[in-house]
């Protein structure tokens, strides 16, 4: 899913612990939302923490 949203490969980090998915790196201030959004709509995801840079 990332790598069909993301434009450059390797520009965020995503880690899940116990369905807490964290998102880090430096993203487009454009692809924030709709990539946050998608990511919350995965099965056994129950919180998405945001430590992304927008640019």
């Amino acid at each position: 899913m990332l790598r069909r949203q993301l434009p450059t490969p390797g520009a965020a980090e995503v880690t899940v612990e116990n369905g807490v998915l964290t998102v880090a790196g430096r993203l487009d201030t454009t692809l924030v939302p709709q990539l946050l959004e998608s990511l919350r709509h995965i099965e056994d995801v129950v919180d998405v923490v945001d430590h992304i840079d927008a640019a």
